[in-house]
């Protein structure tokens, strides 16, 4: 049978053990994105090892999607820890960010990579359209990708794929052929923002599975 996607109740619900590396991630999406990381979280994380929480809108009361949301939204949860959370940052957790490239200006990008930069330990994580593209990996070679825009990718990948959302998708070896497909595709390992129909997730998923039980 196949489980149900999550909701902001199944997020965060769990306390990691007291040596376990936490990562905070905050996303430009609100579902799509925490899912993947929570079925990931839940599968593949070794809970004596590491840990994923997830920074949500509803943690902090910051809305909106952009990279400077997306900023404030982090600033608010460092500076005023949600209280229905038990887990509190501290200066030596990881925090990690997971965005669409998409419509935003560059500008605002480079503001967030600034304010990543100035953390102890933190990494952005850019998709080029969308998200999706990172899916896309799981299926097929990104070369196969026609699209132009984030709105049409969304449409062109619902076509390609069959597996149910996130659970499927979070298999070793399936992860493992989207790890490999990205980085034959990123021209340029040194800059954060990847070239067209790629992804930058590649690097977050490999530093994830260090700490998996597999």
């Amino acid at each position: 049978m196949n489980r149900k996607k999550y909701c902001y109740e199944d997020y965060n619900k769990n306390e990691p053990t007291e040596d376990a590396t936490k990562f905070f991630i905050v996303y430009e999406g609100r579902s799509k994105e925490p899912n993947y990381f929570e079925a990931f979280n839940e599968k593949l994380i070794d809970k004596k090892k590491a840990f994923v929480c997830h920074i949500l809108e509803e943690d902090t009361g910051v809305e909106g999607n952009t990279p400077l949301k997306i900023k404030e939204r982090v600033q608010s949860f460092i500076n005023n820890p949600p209280v229905n959370i038990s887990v509190t940052p501290d200066s030596d957790d990881k925090f990690r960010f997971v965005l669409d490239y998409d419509k935003h200006p560059i500008e605002h990008i480079n503001e967030l990579i600034e304010f990543s930069n100035q953390l102890q330990n933190s990494g952005v994580y850019i998709s080029n359209y969308c998200f999706e593209v990172w899916l896309w990996a799981h299926i097929d070679d990104l070369s196969k990708i026609s699209s132009t825009k984030s709105s049409e990718i969304k449409q062109e990948f619902g076509n390609i794929q069959s597996f149910n959302y996130p659970h499927e998708f979070i298999d070793i070896s399936i992860i493992k052929k989207a790890i490999e497909r990205c980085k034959n595709s990123d021209v340029n390992t040194s800059r954060i923002i990847p070239n067209q129909k790629n992804s930058k997730v590649y690097i977050l998923i490999q530093e994830l599975l260090n700490y998996s039980s597999d």
